[in-house]
């Protein structure tokens, strides 16, 4: 008879999935996971010492609870043991947790055994949806190599850029390549805002992973810190080219972290044509191309077809043949008239004066400035133009508080 009794025990399987556990072995579990939820680790831990003993049946499912809890606690190194013990069980586990984070939605949930099934209900304890930002992270870390259709990929990989651009700042070094890559991408943006630096290390480590090519870059049409500006540094607008130029170098010193490629176009219309087809599309790659402030050069560039954004400093230009994005980064004068006005009126100043060149733009500016004026119940005392070959050598603006000149305040100095 006890030959018997021993045969029968012996052929008692031990499963690390915890298949076999008696009802007593889930009731220990349930309360180890009541006592994790609100805080009370160290309590758990002495409740589950026997289940976590080698020959333990049950063993594989204290394991899984405590894998659950340390992930979402932001323990990664403990996660990390326990889950490395589960071995076989391993990819369910992280699928079941992934499931009850409710963080992976478009990661279909696999087939569970009974008691798998159980290990979800201990998870619902552990109220997995308060999950930590480590844990999170640790886990798309884990579930990328183990995911097999193409489209979940490309979703756990949406996942992760977007998250870190919300998570708080993380240590790459914590995880493994497929997340480290794409903080140290995050960080890069950030550091193109001035919102933060990388650091050497950091940095080298960036480059690395794009050399590798182990993974594609999350910017694979461009590199989102740079950005090629077309001027005109010799010919006809070389003065306009060479302002822009000194006022890229003033905006680069906010932001480090922006490459700035600077082509000149010698005013050409065609020089810019040829150096946006032959350099920057093929070579440069950047994020945006800072069109030249010439309108003939720019006129031309946006009369092209391009997936690569524009952005001008200029007043804006009609787009009537134009099938991209550009983006107008200076008020116009009506703007910049407007708000000029309204900075006077707020000063206390009722009476204004206009001096105006003799010329198209100057005429218009002088006009809508009058209309602004007046429609704020204000008034212009004295309204002059000039010719730049005949200046006069004063200005009569008795009574004016303000004078507005819609010309560089050298040449009427």
């Amino acid at each position: 008879m006890f030959l018997i009794l021993s045969l029968l025990l012996a052929a008692t399987p031990a499963t690390p999935s915890g298949d076999t556990a008696p009802a007593d072995s889930w009731e220990t579990l349930k309360k180890a996971a009541a006592h994790l939820a609100v805080g009370q680790e160290n309590t758990a831990l002495k409740i589950l010492k026997p289940s976590l003993a080698k020959k333990s049946s049950h063993r594989g499912s204290a394991l899984a609870l405590l894998s659950g809890h340390y992930l979402c606690n932001g323990k990664l190194t403990d996660a990390k043991a326990s889950l490395g013990t589960l071995k076989h069980s391993q990819k369910v586990i992280l699928r079941i947790i992934a499931s009850k984070t409710g963080s992976f939605p478009f990661l279909t949930p696999p087939p569970l055994t009974t008691a798998q099934q159980r290990i979800g209900g201990l998870y619902d304890t552990l109220n997995l949806q308060l999950c930590h930002h480590l844990g999170k992270l640790m886990l798309a870390d884990l579930l990328y190599p183990i995911v097999a259709q193409p489209a979940a990929v490309k979703k756990l990989e949406e996942w992760a850029i977007a998250y870190l651009r919300i998570a708080p700042t993380t240590d790459y070094k914590l995880f493994g390549s497929f997340i480290a890559f794409r903080i140290l991408a995050q960080k890069k943006m950030d550091q193109l805002f001035a919102k933060g630096t990388l650091t050497l290390e950091e940095s080298t480590a960036f480059d690395g992973y794009l050399k590798s090519k182990t993974f594609t870059s999350p910017f694979p049409d461009a590199y989102p810190w740079r950005i090629s500006a077309l001027l005109p540094l010799t010919g006809k607008y070389r003065s306009l080219g060479k302002q822009m130029l000194l006022a890229l170098m003033a905006a680069r010193s906010n932001w480090p972290a922006m490459e700035l490629l600077v082509h000149d176009t010698q005013s050409s219309p065609t020089q810019s044509l040829k150096l946006f087809r032959e350099t920057v599309e093929t070579t440069d790659k950047p994020i945006a191309v800072l069109l030249p402030p010439d309108a003939p050069s720019a006129t031309a560039l946006l009369g092209i077809k391009s997936s690569i954004p524009f952005l001008s400093v200029g007043t804006p230009l009609p787009l009537t043949h134009f099938q991209g994005s550009v983006y107008f980064g200076q008020l116009t004068r009506e703007q910049i008239t407007s708000s000029l006005v309204q900075t006077g009126l707020a000063l206390g100043i009722t009476r204004f004066a206009v001096i105006y060149p003799d010329k198209s733009y100057g005429t218009s500016h002088a006009a809508f400035f009058v209309k602004e004026v007046e429609k704020h119940k204000a008034s212009v005392v004295a309204k002059l133009s000039y010719r730049f070959d005949k200046m006069p050598k004063r200005f009569n603006v008795k009574g004016a508080q303000a004078v507005f000149i819609p010309d560089a305040a050298s040449r009427v100095e």
